[in-house]
C-alpha cells in the first residue's frame, strides 16, 4: 500500500518527546504508533450504546436505592420479601 498522504497535527515539545518515547518503548516508529492507535480506537457513540449505558445507570441507581432501604429496615418482613425477590432476579439474570 502506498502511503502518500499526510496528516499534520501540532504538539508541544513535551508531547512530541512523550509520543516518541512511547513509540520507542513499543519498538515502533512514531508514525506506526499513531497509525496503530488511531486504527484501534473506537468511539462509543452509537444510539444503541448510549441507550444501554443509560439503562445501566438507571438500574444501578435503583439498586442503590433498594440497598439503602434494606439497610435502613433490616428487620422487617418487607425487607425479607424485597431481598428474596432481588435474589430471584439475580438467579434469572444468571440464566441468560
Amino acid at each position: 500500500m502506498s502511503r502518500d498522504q499526510w496528516i499534520k497535527i501540532r504538539v508541544s515539545e513535551e508531547e512530541k518527546a512523550q509520543f516518541e518515547a512511547k513509540a520507542a518503548a513499543a519498538g515502533m516508529t512514531l508514525a506506526d504508533l499513531v497509525r496503530h492507535r488511531l486504527a484501534s480506537f473506537r468511539l462509543r457513540k452509537t444510539s444503541t450504546e448510549r441507550e444501554a449505558l443509560l439503562q445501566l445507570a438507571r438500574i444501578g441507581n435503583n439498586l442503590n436505592q433498594i440497598a439503602r432501604w434494606v439497610n435502613t429496615y433490616k428487620g422487617g418482613l418487607d425487607t425479607i420479601e424485597v431481598v428474596s425477590r432481588l435474589d430471584a432476579i439475580l438467579r434469572e439474570l444468571r440464566l441468560r
